[in-house]
């Protein structure tokens, strides 16, 4: 009984030390066919020993221990790891600690370089020796790939904030020359008006007419001695008086439309004093001014030829020398007209040419029903051309402000088309007319999450117009409501 006892427990010793040896082994990562690489890090990131290496995915070994290699500064942690045998690794491979919120714990991955090429396989006698990759970022450790988009994104935005800059700048200057612009061209006009309600100005108009009076009356009282003198040269004379009489009905003619055009001059001038369109009216009394003068001269030459005859030299001298003075006469008054209108032509020209670009300001005040939010919006029109403009502004003012800069073209009487960022972001937009005093506005922006925004409007009068519209109609639309406000 004694004898078989014994050797139930020797039985139960044998099988505890097997059992205690084969847990040994399992839990304390035993394992003799593996060699051991050691690698020096700048940082162990949280790596523990019975870490799991990798190389691509695969698990081919574990941590054995982690030291800290003091014997010269700068000390730096050695990480021994145990290999199987099966696995070979290139000396050109890397070696990197891999940690993040997505997995328990840092593990120890071998990553191929970017440009692999033939290399040597670590010896695997227990002396192969490496170093590793220094620490990456939270984001490069969860994914390098992100992290990478993450950069080229950042260095995407900083090039797009430059052109901006860029841009913002071009237009402020653009503002401001647009702003000296306006300035001149009120200035102009200023001394424009000055000019026409000068009393010096209507003074000269008022001697002006009173020498164009004079004239008038001095042409009528010489065209009376010519028909005298033609007359009894008729009478008198015959052969070459018929020739004569020819001529002199011609000659009548004209100074019949001399008078006319005179007396015309007379009553222009006469309006324009207390006419406010001076310019105009100036513009035509100087035309009839010059006909007047073309009709005098003329006149003169006609004289000249029939002074041509010896008989008749010494009575159409005496009517050539009374012409000729009122000739002078009137021309001294066309002289003061003709400096005159130049001096206010000058101004009105130099008015007329100056002229800013038409601007057109619209705000904004909106509230979304779910959930309750109210906005504002500002947005400013710059008309560089009848048919192109500029939008600038900005998208939801105080709370989160973005910029409006849009280039667009007119593509009917009340419709147009925009292209650029809107609310911070690239898009497209559309302004369409429908019946009298209402449109539709259309906006399409955010490539990564298209974002499409419809607004319908109502005008209650010249500067206030009644919307309706939703936002993000194509995922989540919200709709809302406002008024648009025209300073």
């Amino acid at each position: 009984m004694e004898a078989k006892a014994a050797s139930r427990v020797g039985l139960v010793v044998l099988l505890s030390l097997g059992l205690a040896f084969v847990l040994y082994t399992y839990l304390g990562h035993v394992n003799n066919n593996t060699y051991l690489v050691r690698i020096s890090f700048p940082d162990t990131m949280g790596l523990a020993k019975q870490s799991i290496v990798r190389m691509q995915g695969v698990e081919i070994g574990e941590v054995k221990s982690i030291s800290l290699n003091t014997t010269h500064p700068p000390f730096q942690p050695v990480v021994t790891v145990a290999i199987d045998h099966k696995y070979n690794i290139p000396q050109n491979f890397l070696w990197r600690i891999r940690s993040g919120l997505l997995i328990a714990n840092a593990q120890l991955d071998v990553i191929a370089p970017a440009s692999p090429a033939a290399a040597l396989f670590l010896p695997k006698d227990n002396s192969a020796q490496a170093s590793g990759q220094p620490p990456q970022d939270l984001l490069s450790s969860v994914s390098p790939q992100l992290s990478q988009t993450v950069g080229s994104l950042k260095g995407t935005m900083q090039d797009v904030r430059i052109r901006l800059d860029g841009l913002t700048g071009q237009l402020h200057t653009l503002l401001g020359h647009t702003d000296a612009l306006v300035q001149n061209a009120n200035r102009s006009l200023t001394s424009a008006q000055q000019m026409i309600n000068n009393p010096k100005v209507k003074n000269d108009l008022i001697d002006t007419i009173s020498n164009f009076h004079t004239v008038s009356l001095q042409a009528a009282i010489t065209s009376k001695q010519l028909s005298k003198q033609f007359t009894v040269l008729v009478k008198n004379g015959r052969g070459q008086l018929n020739r004569l009489s020819d001529a002199t009905t011609s000659l009548v003619l004209k100074l019949g439309d001399t008078l006319d055009d005179a007396r015309e001059v007379v009553r222009k001038l006469t309006q324009q004093v207390s006419d406010p369109r001076l310019q105009r009216s100036l513009q035509e009394t100087l035309e009839l001014g010059r006909s007047t003068l073309a009709s005098v001269r003329q006149i003169t030459s006609d004289l000249h030829q029939i002074t041509g005859d010896p008989k008749l030299h010494t009575t159409v001298m005496q009517t050539l020398q009374n012409l000729q003075s009122a000739t002078k006469r009137a021309n001294e008054a066309l002289g003061k007209v003709n400096a005159l209108l130049g001096r206010v032509k000058h101004t009105a020209n130099r008015a007329a040419h100056l002229h800013g670009p038409k601007v057109i300001t619209t705000v904004d005040l909106s509230q979304q029903f779910s959930p309750g939010k109210g906005r504002l919006d500002i947005n400013s029109q710059l008309y560089l051309t009848p048919q192109n403009f500029l939008s600038l502004g900005g998208y939801d003012l105080g709370q989160d402000t973005r910029l409006n800069l849009q280039g667009g073209r007119m593509i009917g009487k009340n419709s147009d088309l925009r292209l650029g960022l809107h609310a911070g972001a690239p898009g497209v937009g559309a302004d369409i007319g429908l019946l009298k005093g209402t449109w539709v506005t259309l906006d399409l922006f955010n490539l990564h999450r298209t974002r499409l925004d419809l607004k319908g409007y109502f005008r209650v009068n010249s500067r206030a117009s009644l919307w309706v519209g939703g936002d993000n109609l194509l995922h989540h639309p919200v709709p809302l409501a406002g008024i648009q406000y025209r300073p």
